[in-house]
């Protein structure tokens, strides 16, 4: 086919790690934000994950920015930043 279409961090993935060859154009529809499903009487746990990922997602060299650079050829925070960039499309 001429195109496809999927999630931007599969699209990364598969950019740079089964094609190479294929480049991205611009977004299709709205940017939908995903997350974990916790029971509402988890308070403490819901805390926990929010802290985690904040601190995680702002250390620069945090081991998921790490994973994230290692998979996606770009930090966490630069993915952020790149998908804040392409809702103006």
């Amino acid at each position: 086919g001429d195109f496809t279409v999927m999630d931007a961090d599969a699209a990364f993935w598969t950019i740079r790690n089964r094609h190479a060859n294929l480049h991205m154009a611009f977004p299709v529809g709205s940017i939908e934000e995903i997350g974990w499903g916790l029971r509402r009487e988890d308070e403490d746990l819901r805390e926990a994950v929010e802290v985690f990922f904040r601190q995680q997602r702002d250390q620069e060299n945090s081991a998921l920015n790490d994973i994230w650079r290692r998979y996606l050829g770009m930090s966490l925070i630069q993915f952020t930043s790149l998908l804040g960039s392409m809702r103006a499309f």
